[in-house]
């Protein structure tokens, strides 16, 4: 009997010490998280880096350059890549309408 009550003593002393110690670790991940938001912000992309914004624990990068000028000479042609670009861009607006034909909105 008496190795029953030492056995269950234990096992919740176990279950106490593991369910706090995660509590703690989770508290440490949600802290050093939040401390570094900016740095989580910020994405090396192959053309430099983009600063997005964080809302409501929601990661957001709008307005990304992902291909270059589709106007004039290079209209009906492949794709080509974005001009690089060095510092940070910051990506948290998109466009509202498309551009095209040297930078003129379309409607």
């Amino acid at each position: 009997m008496e190795g029953s009550v030492a056995k269950r003593t234990k096992f919740c002393f176990v279950v106490t010490f593991s369910i706090l110690l995660s509590s703690l670790l989770g508290f440490y991940l949600t802290f050093k998280a939040s401390a570094n938001t900016t740095n989580n912000l910020i994405r090396q992309t192959q053309f430099g880096q983009i600063e997005g914004e964080s809302k409501n624990s929601i990661l957001d990068w709008k307005g990304v350059p992902y291909g270059g000028n589709i106007s004039g000479k290079n209209r009906w042609k492949s794709p080509t890549n974005p001009t690089k670009w060095t510092g940070v861009k910051k990506t948290t607006a998109s466009l509202t309408a498309l551009q095209y034909n040297n930078g003129k909105v379309c409607r």
